[in-house]
């Protein structure tokens, strides 16, 4: 039996593949970044009208920032956008179809 987070980690992930294919574009919004730096809110957009933001976060596992929008990511030192594209499209595909997923900055 399946644990309440594994079921909407699955339930997330279902959702997303009926909206998300391999080889579509997902635009990355940077929303906020912490003063520290060490810390962005990033939204995801797919076809400039689905915000994937909560079905995002459950599938993998982030937090999102209730003050400025977007899925919270933690971390510095490399594209913060591209990190959580690929870490979608590694949940969607693990077997390595989702690598044609793509990521623009909006």
């Amino acid at each position: 039996m399946k644990t309440p987070k594994a079921a909407e980690r699955a339930e997330a992930i279902n959702e997303l593949r009926k909206i998300v294919r391999a080889g579509d574009t997902i635009q990355t919004i940077l929303r906020h970044v912490s003063q520290s730096g060490m810390s962005r809110s990033i939204s995801l957009v797919h076809g400039g009208e689905y915000l994937l933001d909560y079905w995002a976060a459950q599938a993998l596992g982030y937090k999102r920032d209730p003050v400025n929008g977007g899925i919270i990511v933690r971390g510095c030192g490399m594209d913060m956008g591209w990190h959580l594209v690929n870490r979608l499209a590694e949940e969607l595909w693990p077997d390595g179809d989702g690598d044609q997923l793509r990521q623009r900055w909006l």
